[in-house]
């Protein structure tokens, strides 16, 4: 009888410890951008074929695709997972699920199904950029 009491205090440790691995990776959290506008400054925004900005507080992506400034929303449309930048890839991906998103957000491998948000980005004088992280869109229209 104590074996089997070791057994199942084991069992349920190890499923413990798994559920905690996997929302590690998963990098979820509940809440937004913490704040409202990030400026981001000339120097910052990358060219068309380099890697993209990324703002931590801001939680976006900023890059140039030749014709727009995109201000990409860090967060996997499929279950909120924060997204991360793949250089060898040239793509975006989600640790938890494995959604890959293209450089302007579009889907190229599920379990998402809607494309990345984007943030409104405002071109200031100067050359700075302001991304309101409040306001985000749909990336499909």
């Amino acid at each position: 009888m104590t074996d089997l009491t070791r057994r199942a205090t084991l069992k349920l440790a190890a499923g413990g410890a798994a559920l905690l691995a996997i929302g590690a990776a998963c990098q979820t959290d509940s809440t937004a951008p913490e704040v409202d506008e990030v400026r981001v400054e000339p120097g910052e925004i990358p060219p068309a074929s380099g890697a993209p900005f990324h703002s931590e507080e801001g939680r976006f992506y900023l890059f140039d695709d030749g014709a727009e400034t995109l201000a990409l929303y860090a967060r996997c449309t499929h279950r909120s997972c924060l997204i991360g930048w793949e250089a060898d890839a040239d793509e975006f991906r989600c640790p938890c699920h494995g959604s890959r998103f293209d450089r302007v957000g579009d889907v190229v491998g599920g379990p998402a199904e809607r494309p990345l948000e984007r943030m409104t980005v405002e071109r200031l004088e100067g050359g700075a950029l302001l991304v309101h992280t409040d306001e985000r869109t749909s990336g499909d229209g």
